[in-house]
Protein backbone atom coordinates (compact mmCIF):
# COMPACT_ATOMS: atom_id res chain seq x y z
CA UNK A 1 0.00 0.00 0.00
CA UNK A 2 2.99 2.30 0.33
CA UNK A 3 3.08 3.26 -3.36
CA UNK A 4 0.49 5.98 -2.71
CA UNK A 5 3.23 8.13 -1.23
CA UNK A 6 5.50 7.79 -4.24
CA UNK A 7 8.51 10.04 -3.85
CA UNK A 8 8.03 11.84 -7.16
CA UNK A 9 11.36 12.63 -8.80
CA UNK A 10 12.17 16.32 -9.20
CA UNK A 11 14.14 18.44 -11.60
CA UNK A 12 15.47 21.79 -10.45
CA UNK A 13 14.75 24.89 -12.51
CA UNK A 14 18.46 25.58 -13.13
CA UNK A 15 19.04 22.00 -14.22
CA UNK A 16 16.10 22.09 -16.64
CA UNK A 17 17.21 25.44 -18.04
CA UNK A 18 20.76 24.14 -18.64
CA UNK A 19 19.39 20.97 -20.22
CA UNK A 20 17.20 22.92 -22.64
CA UNK A 21 19.95 25.42 -23.48
CA UNK A 22 22.42 22.60 -24.16
CA UNK A 23 20.23 20.13 -26.04
CA UNK A 24 16.94 21.90 -26.72
CA UNK A 25 13.70 19.97 -26.45
CA UNK A 26 15.20 16.72 -27.69
CA UNK A 27 13.22 13.79 -29.05
CA UNK A 28 11.81 11.74 -26.20
CA UNK A 29 11.59 14.65 -23.74
CA UNK A 30 8.16 16.15 -23.09
CA UNK A 31 7.42 19.27 -21.07
CA UNK A 32 3.89 18.92 -19.76
CA UNK A 33 2.05 22.00 -18.48
CA UNK A 34 -0.94 20.99 -16.31
CA UNK A 35 -2.28 24.48 -15.63
CA UNK A 36 -5.40 26.04 -17.14
CA UNK A 37 -5.51 27.36 -20.74
CA UNK A 38 -5.42 31.04 -19.78
CA UNK A 39 -2.47 30.45 -17.47
CA UNK A 40 -0.68 28.74 -20.36
CA UNK A 41 -1.58 31.52 -22.81
CA UNK A 42 -0.19 34.15 -20.44
CA UNK A 43 3.20 32.42 -20.49
CA UNK A 44 4.74 28.95 -20.54
CA UNK A 45 8.07 27.17 -20.89
CA UNK A 46 8.95 27.07 -24.60
CA UNK A 47 7.91 23.82 -26.23
CA UNK A 48 5.57 22.73 -23.42
CA UNK A 49 2.30 21.06 -24.27
CA UNK A 50 -0.86 21.80 -22.30
CA UNK A 51 -3.05 19.18 -20.65
CA UNK A 52 -4.85 20.59 -17.58
CA UNK A 53 -4.60 18.22 -14.63
CA UNK A 54 -8.37 17.70 -14.52
CA UNK A 55 -8.34 16.15 -18.00
CA UNK A 56 -5.04 14.28 -17.74
CA UNK A 57 -6.47 10.80 -17.11
CA UNK A 58 -8.67 11.13 -20.22
CA UNK A 59 -5.78 12.22 -22.46
CA UNK A 60 -3.05 9.74 -21.56
CA UNK A 61 -3.07 8.43 -25.13
CA UNK A 62 -1.57 11.77 -26.21
CA UNK A 63 1.59 10.88 -24.27
CA UNK A 64 4.14 8.13 -24.90
CA UNK A 65 4.88 6.04 -21.77
CA UNK A 66 8.44 5.61 -23.06
CA UNK A 67 9.16 9.35 -23.09
CA UNK A 68 10.78 11.31 -20.30
CA UNK A 69 8.07 13.65 -19.03
CA UNK A 70 8.70 16.76 -16.94
CA UNK A 71 5.49 18.10 -15.43
CA UNK A 72 5.00 21.63 -14.19
CA UNK A 73 2.22 23.93 -13.02
CA UNK A 74 2.28 27.36 -11.39
CA UNK A 75 3.89 26.47 -8.07
CA UNK A 76 4.65 22.75 -8.20
CA UNK A 77 1.68 21.36 -6.26
CA UNK A 78 -0.65 20.40 -9.10
CA UNK A 79 2.33 19.04 -11.01
CA UNK A 80 3.28 16.69 -8.19
CA UNK A 81 -0.24 15.23 -8.19
CA UNK A 82 -0.20 15.01 -12.00
CA UNK A 83 3.15 13.19 -11.92
CA UNK A 84 1.67 10.65 -9.52
CA UNK A 85 -1.30 10.12 -11.85
CA UNK A 86 1.15 9.34 -14.66
CA UNK A 87 3.13 6.97 -12.44
CA UNK A 88 -0.05 5.16 -11.42
CA UNK A 89 -0.82 4.65 -15.12
CA UNK A 90 2.51 3.03 -15.88
CA UNK A 91 4.62 5.97 -17.03
CA UNK A 92 8.16 5.35 -15.81
CA UNK A 93 10.25 8.46 -16.54
CA UNK A 94 8.30 11.21 -14.80
CA UNK A 95 9.67 14.21 -12.92
CA UNK A 96 8.05 17.41 -11.73
CA UNK A 97 9.33 20.96 -11.40
CA UNK A 98 9.21 22.25 -7.80
CA UNK A 99 8.26 25.90 -7.80
CA UNK A 100 6.66 25.54 -11.21
CA UNK A 101 6.43 28.30 -13.78
CA UNK A 102 6.90 30.98 -11.12
CA UNK A 103 10.30 29.53 -10.28
CA UNK A 104 11.09 29.33 -14.02
CA UNK A 105 10.38 33.07 -14.22
CA UNK A 106 12.67 33.72 -11.26
CA UNK A 107 9.77 34.41 -8.91
CA UNK A 108 9.17 32.97 -5.47
CA UNK A 109 6.60 30.20 -5.60
CA UNK A 110 3.86 30.45 -3.01
CA UNK A 111 2.10 27.13 -3.42
CA UNK A 112 0.65 25.19 -0.53
CA UNK A 113 3.22 23.74 1.86
CA UNK A 114 3.47 19.97 1.52
CA UNK A 115 4.74 19.03 4.93
CA UNK A 116 3.12 15.83 6.09
CA UNK A 117 3.09 13.25 3.29
CA UNK A 118 5.62 11.10 5.10
CA UNK A 119 3.06 10.19 7.76
CA UNK A 120 0.97 8.46 5.08
CA UNK A 121 3.62 5.72 5.00
CA UNK A 122 2.23 4.46 8.31
CA UNK A 123 -1.19 3.75 6.73
CA UNK A 124 -1.25 0.13 5.57
CA UNK A 125 -4.61 -1.65 5.36
CA UNK A 126 -7.52 -0.81 3.01
CA UNK A 127 -9.59 0.07 6.08
CA UNK A 128 -6.96 2.56 7.20
CA UNK A 129 -6.80 4.07 3.72
CA UNK A 130 -10.57 4.57 3.75
CA UNK A 131 -10.32 6.18 7.19
CA UNK A 132 -7.53 8.42 5.87
CA UNK A 133 -9.68 9.39 2.88
CA UNK A 134 -12.48 10.33 5.29
CA UNK A 135 -10.08 12.46 7.32
CA UNK A 136 -8.80 14.23 4.22
CA UNK A 137 -12.36 14.88 3.01
CA UNK A 138 -13.23 16.38 6.40
CA UNK A 139 -10.18 18.61 6.14
CA UNK A 140 -11.22 19.72 2.66
CA UNK A 141 -14.80 20.33 3.85
CA UNK A 142 -13.56 22.54 6.68
CA UNK A 143 -11.20 24.37 4.31
CA UNK A 144 -13.92 25.08 1.75
CA UNK A 145 -16.46 26.03 4.38
CA UNK A 146 -14.09 28.56 5.90
CA UNK A 147 -13.22 29.93 2.46
CA UNK A 148 -16.89 30.33 1.61
CA UNK A 149 -17.53 32.26 4.80
CA UNK A 150 -14.56 34.57 4.29
CA UNK A 151 -15.03 35.56 0.64
CA UNK A 152 -16.79 38.76 -0.40
CA UNK A 153 -17.12 37.60 -4.01
CA UNK A 154 -20.56 35.98 -4.33
CA UNK A 155 -19.52 33.62 -7.12
CA UNK A 156 -16.52 32.44 -5.09
CA UNK A 157 -18.62 32.07 -1.96
CA UNK A 158 -21.16 29.88 -3.76
CA UNK A 159 -18.40 27.82 -5.38
CA UNK A 160 -16.65 26.95 -2.13
CA UNK A 161 -19.85 26.52 -0.11
CA UNK A 162 -21.03 24.04 -2.73
CA UNK A 163 -17.73 22.16 -2.63
CA UNK A 164 -17.94 21.94 1.17
CA UNK A 165 -21.39 20.39 0.90
CA UNK A 166 -20.17 17.83 -1.62
CA UNK A 167 -17.21 16.88 0.56
CA UNK A 168 -19.67 16.15 3.36
CA UNK A 169 -21.46 13.78 0.99
CA UNK A 170 -18.15 12.07 0.21
CA UNK A 171 -17.59 11.51 3.93
CA UNK A 172 -20.92 9.69 4.22
CA UNK A 173 -20.05 7.53 1.21
CA UNK A 174 -16.69 6.63 2.75
CA UNK A 175 -18.37 5.66 6.03
CA UNK A 176 -20.50 3.19 4.09
CA UNK A 177 -17.38 1.79 2.39
CA UNK A 178 -15.67 1.41 5.76
CA UNK A 179 -18.66 -0.47 7.16
CA UNK A 180 -18.68 -2.72 4.11
CA UNK A 181 -15.00 -3.57 4.49
CA UNK A 182 -15.00 -4.11 8.26
CA UNK A 183 -18.60 -5.29 8.80
CA UNK A 184 -18.56 -2.91 11.78
CA UNK A 185 -20.04 0.47 12.57
CA UNK A 186 -17.33 3.12 12.99
CA UNK A 187 -16.48 3.69 16.63
CA UNK A 188 -17.02 7.06 18.30
CA UNK A 189 -13.33 7.90 17.85
CA UNK A 190 -13.37 7.28 14.07
CA UNK A 191 -11.14 7.96 12.19
CA UNK A 192 -8.51 8.72 14.85
CA UNK A 193 -8.99 5.32 16.45
CA UNK A 194 -8.22 3.58 13.16
CA UNK A 195 -5.25 5.66 12.05
CA UNK A 196 -1.71 5.90 13.46
CA UNK A 197 -1.51 8.59 16.13
CA UNK A 198 1.14 10.61 14.29
CA UNK A 199 -1.24 11.48 11.46
CA UNK A 200 -3.26 13.81 13.67
CA UNK A 201 -6.74 15.12 12.93
CA UNK A 202 -6.38 18.28 10.82
CA UNK A 203 -4.91 16.98 7.56
CA UNK A 204 -6.28 17.62 4.10
CA UNK A 205 -5.31 16.40 0.65
CA UNK A 206 -1.76 17.23 -0.32
CA UNK A 207 -0.48 16.37 3.14
CA UNK A 208 -0.75 19.86 4.59
CA UNK A 209 -2.69 21.06 7.59
CA UNK A 210 -6.02 22.85 7.29
CA UNK A 211 -4.73 25.81 9.30
CA UNK A 212 -1.75 26.15 6.95
CA UNK A 213 -3.95 26.21 3.88
CA UNK A 214 -6.34 28.73 5.44
CA UNK A 215 -3.40 30.93 6.38
CA UNK A 216 -2.22 30.84 2.77
CA UNK A 217 -5.67 31.80 1.53
CA UNK A 218 -5.92 34.73 3.96
CA UNK A 219 -5.61 37.95 2.02
CA UNK A 220 -5.06 36.15 -1.31
CA UNK A 221 -7.06 37.11 -4.37
CA UNK A 222 -9.73 34.78 -5.70
CA UNK A 223 -7.52 33.46 -8.49
CA UNK A 224 -4.85 32.39 -6.01
CA UNK A 225 -7.49 30.76 -3.79
CA UNK A 226 -8.83 28.80 -6.77
CA UNK A 227 -5.31 27.73 -7.62
CA UNK A 228 -4.80 26.48 -4.06
CA UNK A 229 -8.11 24.58 -4.25
CA UNK A 230 -6.98 23.02 -7.54
CA UNK A 231 -3.93 21.67 -5.72
CA UNK A 232 -6.20 20.14 -3.06
CA UNK A 233 -8.49 18.53 -5.63
CA UNK A 234 -5.59 17.25 -7.74
CA UNK A 235 -4.37 15.24 -4.76
CA UNK A 236 -7.89 14.03 -3.89
CA UNK A 237 -8.38 12.81 -7.45
CA UNK A 238 -5.04 11.00 -7.41
CA UNK A 239 -5.87 9.38 -4.06
CA UNK A 240 -9.12 7.87 -5.35
CA UNK A 241 -7.47 6.63 -8.54
CA UNK A 242 -4.96 4.89 -6.31
CA UNK A 243 -7.62 3.34 -4.07
CA UNK A 244 -9.42 1.97 -7.13
CA UNK A 245 -6.32 -0.03 -7.94
CA UNK A 246 -5.32 -1.40 -4.55
CA UNK A 247 -8.59 -2.26 -2.79
CA UNK A 248 -9.66 -5.81 -3.60
CA UNK A 249 -13.36 -5.43 -2.77
CA UNK A 250 -15.27 -4.87 -6.02
CA UNK A 251 -18.01 -2.75 -4.45
CA UNK A 252 -15.42 -0.49 -2.86
CA UNK A 253 -13.61 -0.12 -6.16
CA UNK A 254 -16.81 1.03 -7.82
CA UNK A 255 -17.37 3.59 -5.05
CA UNK A 256 -13.83 4.93 -5.46
CA UNK A 257 -14.39 5.15 -9.21
CA UNK A 258 -17.45 7.32 -8.56
CA UNK A 259 -15.58 9.46 -6.04
CA UNK A 260 -12.66 9.90 -8.46
CA UNK A 261 -15.15 11.07 -11.07
CA UNK A 262 -16.63 13.57 -8.64
CA UNK A 263 -13.20 14.91 -7.71
CA UNK A 264 -12.40 15.26 -11.40
CA UNK A 265 -15.58 17.31 -11.82
CA UNK A 266 -14.41 19.47 -8.92
CA UNK A 267 -11.14 19.99 -10.78
CA UNK A 268 -12.98 20.97 -13.93
CA UNK A 269 -15.30 23.31 -12.03
CA UNK A 270 -12.40 25.01 -10.28
CA UNK A 271 -10.45 25.18 -13.52
CA UNK A 272 -13.38 26.83 -15.29
CA UNK A 273 -13.74 29.25 -12.37
CA UNK A 274 -10.03 30.12 -12.51
CA UNK A 275 -10.19 30.69 -16.26
CA UNK A 276 -13.21 32.97 -15.79
CA UNK A 277 -11.48 34.92 -13.03
CA UNK A 278 -8.38 35.36 -15.18
CA UNK A 279 -10.52 36.38 -18.13
CA UNK A 280 -12.24 39.06 -16.05
CA UNK A 281 -8.99 40.36 -14.60
CA UNK A 282 -7.08 40.17 -17.88
CA UNK A 283 -4.03 38.55 -16.28
CA UNK A 284 -2.69 35.27 -14.92
CA UNK A 285 -1.67 33.97 -11.54
CA UNK A 286 1.53 32.70 -13.16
Amino acid sequence: MLEYIYSVSKVAVDELRRQLERNGLRLGLVLLDVRQPLEYQAGHIPGAILIPVGGLADRLDELDPQDEIIVYCADGVRSRAAAKILLHHGFQQVRHLPGGFRAWQGLRAHGAPVTSLEVFATVQSPEQHVALAWLLEEGAREFYQQLGRGLKDEVGRQLFTGLASEEEGHKQTLLAVYEGLTKLMPASDFPAGVLPEEIGTDLMEGGFRVAEALEMAKGADLAAVCELALAVESNAYDHYLYLQRVVADENSRRVFEVLAGEERRHLQRLGDALDEILRRSGNSVG
